[in-house]
């Protein structure tokens, strides 16, 4: 009753769990200005099954919404600078064609038996990669908040008001 096959990806989701990761994922997006993105791709991949370039399309158009909407309401609070918007964009745009072209590379790399079970070569590399990145969040999180990261600032900015 709440399974939804999903066409493209051949898998069947429950789409209740769909709709209760978007709103998580909008949750963070909303607190924390984070794209969701990169979360949303692995989560569809690790909990719903999807292969990573159908999440990857499908979480490009959840982030193409959400973004317009947020832009127009920063847009009406004069929070929106188009400059660097644009100047990001074109950079985003660039980044984006590398993703692709280094995604469908990825796509021929076959299978790799890892303790018996047959992990696609562009799911383990898509895998690593998320690892690394969140890996790097956390050591970056963890330096701002042990109180050791930020005092140069500190005492630049207590000068400058002195």
């Amino acid at each position: 009753m709440f399974d939804l096959t999903m066409g493209l990806a051949g898998v069947n989701v429950w789409w209740p769990g769909l709709v209760l990761l978007g709103l998580f994922i909008g949750f963070l997006t909303g607190m924390f200005g984070v794209g969701g993105g990169f979360l949303l791709t692995p989560c569809l991949n690790i909990f719903f099954g999807i292969p990573y370039p159908i999440a990857v399309g499908s979480d490009l158009v959840q982030i193409f919404i959400t973004g317009a909407a947020s832009a127009w309401k920063h847009w009406g609070q004069k929070h929106v600078d188009p400059l660097l918007g644009l100047i990001m964009a074109g950079g985003a745009l660039a980044g984006t064609e590398l993703g692709v072209r280094l995604l469908k590379r990825l796509s021929f790399g076959g299978n790799i038996i890892i303790n018996g079970h047959a992990i696609g070569f562009q799911d383990l590399m898509l895998s690593c990669l998320f690892l690394v990145l969140m890996s790097l969040v956390a050591v970056h999180i963890l330096k701002e908040t042990s109180g050791h990261a930020g005092v140069e600032e500190t005492k630049a900015q207590l000068a400058v008001t002195l």
